[in-house]
């Protein structure tokens, strides 16, 4: 079996990315129904495995990311141990007036959604806001230990629970409303 090494404490087989691909074709129907009027921007780095949700307008990008963290080489404020499955909604870059407004105000658009998807929470997926990086509002799962047989299901579950909770409160139609 053909082993990519992502890092040199971490080892990724090509049964993960196959397993990885089938899931999110699987999601990619219900991802394009929620985030209608997004432009999907698949991602396949050492880092993101999966696709962005996009839009841009005066120099910033907004949207939503749904897929694979493969490394916390720069994100280890994530606290996560690699492969995960995440779902993150951003506004970028995190220097813009939109960001500041969105993310990092206490009242803000983004703390009022991460309030509203803690209080509703029933699923797997639980949300955490960061005011100063990319992922501002992020929910992850680890497959780290999950036997291949699971890791579909596993996934699965994660970010179709992740999609329903953002699909309930209209985040894709309210982060819109702001460009």
């Amino acid at each position: 079996m053909r082993v990519f090494f992502i890092n040199e404490s971490m080892k990724i087989s090509r049964r993960f990315f196959q397993i990885a691909d089938e899931v999110l074709s699987s999601i990619d129907h219900k991802a394009q129904n929620v985030f209608t009027g997004y432009d999907p921007w698949p991602q396949k780095s050492k880092d993101l495995y999966g696709t962005y949700y996009y839009k841009e307008a005066y120099k910033t990008e907004l949207g939503f990311f749904i897929g694979y963290l493969l490394t916390v080489r720069e994100r280890s404020y994530l606290d996560a141990l690699p492969p995960e499955c995440l779902f993150f909604v951003f506004v970028h870059p995190v220097s813009r007036p939109l960001h500041r407004k969105l993310v990092r105000k206490e009242d803000g658009l983004f703390a009022q959604l991460h309030r509203q998807l803690t209080e509703q929470r029933k699923g797997v997926a639980t949300f955490h806001l960061v005011r100063d990086k990319l992922p501002a509002l992020y929910c992850k799962h680890s497959l780290h230990g999950v036997p291949s047989s699971e890791m579909s299901l596993t996934s699965r579950r994660f970010f179709y629970d992740a999609l329903r909770q953002v699909n309930a409160l209209n985040v894709a139609r309210q982060l819109a409303s702001f460009l």
